[in-house]
């Protein structure tokens, strides 16, 4: 999966195929790949596989590409299992799929890189439901405290609204490319990260 940015019209686009992708499909412009970091892919059998859980960030965004263009809301770098303290995992919640997932840190041998979605929900549920995770983050055990929470999220009336931030899927290989809405005028595009993140909450 690559992520394209245009010279001429600053457009943002998604590939998923293999193929490089030279001109803007809206304005015929030069696209520039943008730079994204090699991310971990955590080994088969190191975590806990589910419906939920997915190997790695490249996985779980390939499921949905908006998970990569949407804004993020950061819930703490540091809740850690109760079983192996050393493990530690990141919480966001992403705008555009409503979703609260973790991610661990560590070697992939031991399941460092695979990601978890915990629920589904509005940012006012979220937020709710997380009160006070500040004084829980750090602390061992405290991925069972965010599991928990996360269990009592009320459900999101609606899957998806239109992006704030958005770029355009380029389905290579696919019978036909899948756009998301375009950004607003004079909106700034996202920026290039192993998950896209801007908002601290």
């Amino acid at each position: 999966m690559d992520l394209y940015s245009c010279r001429r019209c600053e457009a943002r686009f998604v590939s998923l195929g293999a193929e490089r992708r030279a001109r803007c499909p809206e304005c015929d412009g030069w696209l520039a790949r943008v730079w994204m970091p090699e991310v971990p892919s955590a080994e088969p059998g190191s975590y806990p596989d589910g419906p939920d859980t997915y190997a790695s960030l490249d996985e779980f965004i390939r499921a949905d590409p908006a998970r990569l263009t949407s804004r993020e809301v950061d819930f703490g770098v540091l809740w850690r299992e109760r079983s192996s303290a050393s493990r530690s995992y990141r919480a966001a919640w992403i705008e555009e799929t409503g979703e609260l997932y973790v991610v661990q840190a560590g070697p992939p041998g031991e399941g460092g890189g695979h990601v978890e979605v915990l629920g589904t929900t509005d940012r006012a549920g979220v937020e709710a439901a997380l009160q006070g995770w500040q004084d829980q983050c750090r602390r061992e055990g405290s991925l069972a405290w965010i599991r928990s929470r996360a269990h009592r999220l009320p459900r999101r009336r609606s899957l998806r609204r239109a992006a704030a931030l958005g770029a355009t899927l380029i389905a290579l290989g696919a019978p036909a490319a899948v756009h998301q809405p375009d950004r607003p005028p004079g909106g700034s595009p996202p920026t290039a990260s192993s998950t896209v993140g801007g908002d601290s909450g």
